[in-house]
């Protein structure tokens, strides 16, 4: 990040962190460990003593996740929210999550490939998925936008064998 936009930040209430010191729901987001690279610049801001945090679009930038598939993220110390606009086409391969996860359509479809099964999940449904269960996640010829929230551990995906 450039002294200028730092500085623009700063002025907003924002404060320089060091990466170590980015709060743990932060540090095991899969943005923070893969996408962002290690001179990504750490920035943090207290709204209220009360801890609540407002943040306007304007701080919730799409980012580039799996081919065809964007999202940005919020978390707290106990859970973590993303939100998801994906492609036709896309796919975010089999893997698997220590923490359990809750899908919401707000349009269009994804499919989840789960338990030997394709369940289709369309605008105003839901899927929940607990702890384990290897899964995979596409689309076909519809784009989708939806919300994943977390509990912890975060979602840190890996292969299933």
């Amino acid at each position: 990040m450039s002294a200028d936009v730092a500085n623009s930040w700063q002025k907003r209430g924002f404060a320089v962190r060091r990466r170590e010191d980015a709060a743990p729901a932060i540090q095991g987001t899969a943005e923070f460990q893969k996408l962002c690279p290690s001179t990504a610049t750490v920035m943090s801001k207290r709204l209220s003593d009360a801890g609540a945090r407002f943040l306007p679009r304007s701080m919730l930038p799409l980012r580039p996740d799996v081919p065809g598939a964007r999202m940005w993220a919020v978390a707290l110390e106990q859970v973590l929210m993303t939100y998801f606009e994906v492609d036709p086409g896309a796919r975010f391969e089999r893997h698997q999550h220590e923490g359990e996860q809750i899908t919401s359509v707000i349009e269009g479809e994804l499919l989840f490939e789960i338990d030997g099964a394709v369940v289709r999940v369309g605008p105003g449904e839901a899927i929940a998925i607990p702890p384990g269960p290897p899964h995979a996640v596409f689309t076909v010829d519809r784009a989708a936008k939806a919300f994943d929230s977390w509990s912890q551990p975060f979602p840190t995906a890996r292969r299933a064998p």
